[in-house]
């Protein structure tokens, strides 16, 4: 799988999609099933009475679906911050200022702007 693009909307615009997929995915309960084992599989004995995959699954289906949501949630956060670090580097070398120094004019720039616009 190639990385997605950030320097059009379309490549954004596939993020949302598959955020948006994402989402819906956890809200209809799909829910990742080991491979290593069926449904029907018991996972555990307990005095002669079974426990199976599907029972574990269906207790702990909401549990899990938060829990996928707050990984990716997590990863989204990491992409997004790794992202802008990469286009403020790339924006300081063109430049040719440092970061700190960029980030400063944009700030003071978008400051100027808000002040005036008021």
């Amino acid at each position: 799988m190639r990385p997605v693009k950030f320097d059009t909307l379309h490549g954004i615009h596939r993020i949302w999609t598959w955020h948006i997929f994402f989402t819906l995915a956890l809200a209809f309960g799909v829910q990742r099933v080991d491979a290593q084992t069926t449904d029907s599989e018991p996972l555990a004995e307990v005095n002669g009475e079974r426990v199976t995959t599907e029972e574990l699954n269906r207790a702990l289906g909401a549990k899990l679906s938060k829990l996928y949501e707050q990984i990716y949630t997590i990863k989204r956060r990491e992409l997004d911050s790794s992202i802008a670090q990469r286009l403020l580097a790339q924006e300081s070398i063109k430049r040719q200022v440092s970061v700190t120094a960029l980030l400063q004019a944009e700030v003071t720039v978008s400051w100027d702007s808000y002040g005036k616009g008021n």
